[in-house]
């Protein structure tokens, strides 16, 4: 049992016991009579009986709403206080060995007492945790709720990226076999290893940075196989302080594939593009050198792209334009983060 519904006993048995001492005091109330106690147990048993009854019978929903509170306590205190005020009448005709009879007043002074000494107080108890359980299992449906539409979501986009990868390196591939049959030969055999990696990390949500090097590594050889060296990548700083952090997996590959979808190159004059790494970030840089027909984009791989870290984590994928370069950063995780 939590330590505060231990505290809540006590505090609830406490008033209870004080009431019944001021009952004694100004009544006819035998405080050390066993009777007295347990018909103080009856009063209670019945007050949180008739108050759960009451919930489960209206199946009130909105716990904003006072008045509803109110109902909860009236119904449940008049349900209340015909059950227990029997029973009262029964305790008496016991004590008093089958006399019936009991004045108005006293009457009247039971059912206040039932009423607003005992029902108020066990009402009131078990209306704050009811709905404090509500309101906590609410808040646990919704975070569960949001769990399962972000992992449905992340199978969705993760289903994406395959199709989309395959169906470009297919064009690809298609164009080399018709003029290059060696190269294209070297190609499938590259292409054995993306896909490799593919299937390898098809459920991984983040892997290495040097893992996702050597992945984005075999798809520029790919890209340089078809078109003669046309994509010059320079690595600016030192990885190996950092190949063990964590980047979403096919990242850099969906970057590298942006630059070269949009911007123009050939052998003579390579797409250049520079890799730069710091503590908590990993940033691709190309320079502009746009189509002259602009290219029809869906922006699956970016969107895809910020959609996962932001799904996956709270850092946000930075995107910088200028008349001359297009740079993206990407977090880089710890491990043992995610």
């Amino acid at each position: 049992m939590p330590y505060y519904s231990i505290a809540y006993v006590l505090i609830l048995g406490s008033l209870l016991y004080v009431n019944l001492a001021t009952a004694q005091l100004y009544g006819e109330t035998l405080f050390y009579h066993p009777l007295e106690h347990a018909g103080l147990l009856v009063y209670c048993l019945v007050s949180f009986f008739a108050t759960r009854y009451i919930i489960r019978l209206k199946r009130y929903q909105d716990s904003t709403n006072i008045w509803q509170y109110v109902e909860v306590i009236l119904l449940a205190g008049a349900l209340n206080t015909l059950l227990t005020t029997g029973t009262w009448m029964l305790l008496r005709f016991l004590l008093n060995d089958g006399n019936w009879q009991v004045n108005t007043t006293s009457l009247f002074a039971n059912v206040a007492f039932i009423f607003f000494n005992v029902h108020l107080v066990i009402a009131g108890g078990y209306l704050a945790y009811y709905y404090l359980n509500q309101a906590n299992q609410a808040e646990l449906n919704r975070v569960r709720a949001e769990q399962a539409s972000s992992q449905a979501q992340l199978k969705l986009l993760q289903q994406q990226l395959t199709p989309h990868f395959l169906f470009n390196n297919l064009n690809v591939l298609s164009s080399l076999i018709s003029y290059s049959p060696d190269s294209a030969e070297v190609y499938v055999s590259k292409l054995a290893n993306l896909y490799r990696y593919m299937l390898k990390h098809k459920e991984s949500h983040f892997v290495s940075v040097a893992e996702e090097m050597g992945f984005m590594l075999d798809y520029i050889d790919l890209m340089n196989i078809r078109f003669d060296g046309a994509y010059s990548l320079q690595i600016k700083s030192d990885i190996a302080p950092h190949q063990h952090k964590l980047i979403a997996a096919g990242s850099l590959q969906t970057l590298v594939e942006n630059a070269i979808k949009h911007n123009t190159a050939t052998p003579e004059l390579p797409l250049e593009i520079d890799l730069f790494i710091a503590q908590q970030h990993m940033t691709l840089i190309n320079k502009k050198t746009l189509k002259p027909s602009k290219v029809e984009s869906t922006r699956t791989g970016l969107s895809n792209l910020q959609q996962r870290y932001q799904s996956l984590t709270n850092k946000e994928v930075t995107v910088e334009e200028s008349e001359g370069f297009f740079s993206v950063s990407l977090p880089l995780l710890e491990q043992g983060v995610i």
